[in-house]
């Protein structure tokens, strides 16, 4: 049985694709207005790895956090100049307030607990004496 093509494909109309110049010309002029690179004979040329972002500034601030310069270095680089602190003022400003509607921190004891217990080995009985 030989094979041959049907007669189907043999009525579809064929169109003829442009010349190859025409083809590249194109793709030239489709690179330049989208700025993409025109590589017609398919190189690696290593586009796609210089089109990343860059890692460096991402690494540095995660290995090497930048420190800013605060009121506090201030105040302790020149202890003889006086630096007005508005974060920490108004963190005091807010718990005085705290403290005048009552939800501040409770207040500390005077002494210590006087009786500690010992832990004794042995029955709970002597447990009991023992913090007595």
């Amino acid at each position: 049985m030989a094979t041959t093509i049907p007669t189907i494909v043999k009525l579809l109309p064929t169109k003829a694709l442009p010349p190859r110049e025409r083809l590249q010309e194109l793709a030239k002029t489709s690179a330049r207005i989208f700025s993409t690179t025109y590589n017609p004979h398919n190189l690696r040329t290593g586009n796609r790895v210089l089109r990343e972002r860059l890692k460096g500034p991402t690494l540095l601030d995660y290995y090497f956090p930048g420190r800013r310069v605060g009121v506090v270095d201030l105040r302790r680089y020149f202890p003889m100049m006086s630096f007005a602190d508005e974060d920490e003022r108004q963190r005091l400003l807010d718990v005085q307030s705290k403290k005048l509607r009552g939800k501040g921190a409770p207040k500390k004891k005077k002494e210590a607990n006087k009786k500690k217990a010992k832990i004794v080995r042995g029955s709970v009985e002597e447990y009991v004496l023992a913090r007595l």
